[in-house]
């Protein structure tokens, strides 16, 4: 090769190093695109582990979530319907005439106010109450005095109308004695 002239040893060399270039590199090529490819699979297979994960996080907090949900409404429910309840209560006891019965207080603090008004109103309720039955009894107390009275005074209107009729009774048969002895001797006349 070294004997040839440059010119000549040019377009060989070139072939040459073409061919050698171009299969290294193909070589190259191919063994980098199996890399790749390789690479590309283990991160297929790692996004699709990823993604099975993601999907068993996302059911598993969605499960806790309605849980929690759940478990929060149930507590709500119960902070406002013990509350309701118990007014329930004292308004069924207040209407059925028990003006003694009061709400527990110790509520969050609307229901607390509504207790203690309700509780006011009880209390206000009983106080009129206990002065409508004191009421009554001084009522009851002057009705029967009254009516004691009226009846010792029937009694002495009795009394006194049994005098009279017999005042009246003692009069005519006083007055018919001499009117008889007048009258027969008039008829004698």
């Amino acid at each position: 090769l070294q004997e040839r002239p440059a010119a000549e040893r040019r377009p060989k060399v070139s072939a040459i190093l073409e061919d050698l270039i171009d299969v290294s590199f193909r070589e190259a090529v191919n063994t980098a695109l199996e890399r790749q490819e390789n690479v590309v699979t283990s991160m297929n297979l790692q996004i699709s582990r990823v993604h099975a994960r993601l999907v068993g996080v996302s059911i598993t907090l969605a499960l806790l979530s309605v849980i929690a949900a759940w478990g929060s409404s149930q507590l709500l429910t119960r902070g406002i319907s013990r509350p309701l309840k118990a007014l329930q209560q004292g308004a069924q006891k207040l209407g059925q005439g028990d003006f003694d019965a009061r709400v527990p207080e110790g509520f969050d603090a609307e229901f607390a106010q509504m207790a203690q008004t309700f509780n006011g109103m009880a209390g206000q309720l009983a106080q009129w109450r206990s002065e409508r039955e004191s009421e009554q009894r001084r009522l009851e107390l002057a009705v029967q005095e009254r009516t004691s009275e009226l009846t010792e005074a029937n009694t002495a209107l009795q009394h006194a109308d049994q005098v009279r009729r017999h005042f009246f009774a003692d009069v005519s048969h006083e007055l018919r004695t001499p009117l008889t002895v007048i009258r027969g001797e008039a008829q004698v006349a």
